[in-house]
């Protein structure tokens, strides 16, 4: 009984493990998805402003699929705001 309390208790803990472990390689994959669109940003645009960075790091994941398919659409950091504004 004590053996099985035991085993129970670890397969939760191990759970919860590697549902953090989850959670973190999705957060870390998400933060490489915005670095990369920041550095293709600098290259087709020019310098990243200050504002569109911090605007990209609150988009939520469909909102980075989308502007990752339209970014090179936009010819202007004016453009970006604008798409930006809209999402």
């Amino acid at each position: 009984m004590v053996n099985e309390a035991l085993g129970l208790k670890t397969l939760m803990i191990d759970q919860i493990q590697l549902k953090d472990a989850r959670e973190a390689g999705v957060q870390e994959g998400l933060q490489l998805t915005r670095k990369m669109l920041l550095r293709q940003m600098t290259r087709s645009i020019g310098a990243v402003p200050q504002d569109i960075a911090t605007k990209l790091q609150a988009l939520t994941t469909p909102e980075l699929d989308e502007f990752g398919d339209v970014l090179y659409d936009l010819k202007s950091y004016a453009e970006v705001e604008a798409w930006l504004t809209k999402h």
